[in-house]
């Protein structure tokens, strides 16, 4: 399914594509195969209508001057309706990164650019919440106690929950500013 709709296919192109699969992998074709290439073939058609959402060209950021740099030279683009994952160990730069894209930092040589509005959940939700309870925090977007499970939570103070619970309120009110592009740090 691509978009909910079942991928249809004339019989020619069916036997074109299997034609083409026997070429590459040689006989039997797999369903695994098949599906594969129908897959990427629909999604690589998807995205080249898509416009980039973020590009970053030739990054580089350090956090002083006489320190080492963070980000060196980094270029990447993410096209509109990519999900995408910056995994990698411990100080290996991946909130640093998301700061950027995020634009909450600022690299010194390079740019980063956006197209629509980018809200961010950092990794420590907290820097989020300014008022004196969750209620108060969120009532500008006219987010319900019922959105993401938050019964229960909308009369405490956002430094009273728990960790999953500080998640869902920041996670709550970011997708409430209906951000184009959303960036979540951990």
């Amino acid at each position: 399914f691509v978009d909910g709709a079942l991928l249809k296919f004339e019989r020619e192109k069916a036997k074109d594509l299997l034609a083409y699969l026997v070429d590459r992998h040689g006989a039997p074709v797999t369903t695994a195969q098949i599906a594969t290439v129908l897959w990427e073939e629909a999604y690589d058609r998807k995205l080249k209508n898509k416009t980039t959402a973020i590009e970053l060209r030739d990054v580089w950021f350090r956090y002083e001057k006489e320190t080492p740099d963070i980000v060196k030279g980094l270029s990447l683009k993410i096209k509109r309706g990519e999900l995408h994952a910056v995994v990698g160990g411990n100080g290996t730069g991946k909130s640093t990164l998301l700061s950027l894209i995020s634009r909450a930092r600022k690299p010194y040589r390079g740019k980063v650019s956006l197209d629509g509005k980018t809200c961010a959940v950092p990794q420590d939700p907290e820097l989020l919440f300014l008022k004196s309870t969750v209620k108060e925090d969120l009532e500008d977007y006219n987010v319900t106690d019922d959105v993401f499970n938050l019964k229960g939570v909308f009369e405490r103070h956002p430094y009273d929950l728990s960790g999953g619970e500080k998640r869902r309120v920041a996670i709550a009110g970011v997708l409430a500013m209906e951000p184009e592009v959303l960036v979540l740090d951990e």
